[in-house]
């Protein structure tokens, strides 16, 4: 039989099902927490998913991190307590 350029083999298959399962329990988890949590602390909260992201992505390919990306990291967070400090502000 003719051979297809680019075909998935049974473990590309499992590692795009295991994607597929991971982003809807994302989706999933943020919809329960928007109709049961608090949505203040859920909008904070996903101004870390990048870092988080970044650090998980270190750790599975086994790169190091430079100093830009924890500057990056740092700026997210810093603007995550200020969003979080000026909702709290105005709903005071």
């Amino acid at each position: 039989g003719a051979s297809v350029a680019g075909a998935l083999d049974v473990s590309g298959v499992a590692a795009l099902a295991g994607a597929a399962v991971v982003v809807a329990a994302g989706y999933a988890l943020w919809n329960f927490g928007a109709s049961r949590g608090s949505m203040g602390f859920l909008s904070a909260a996903s101004y870390f998913a990048p870092v988080l992201s970044s650090i998980a992505s270190s750790v599975l390919l086994g790169v190091t991190l430079d100093s830009v990306v924890w500057v990056g990291a740092a700026l997210v967070v810093a603007g995550s307590l200020l969003s979080w400090r000026g909702s709290q502000r105005w709903s005071a």
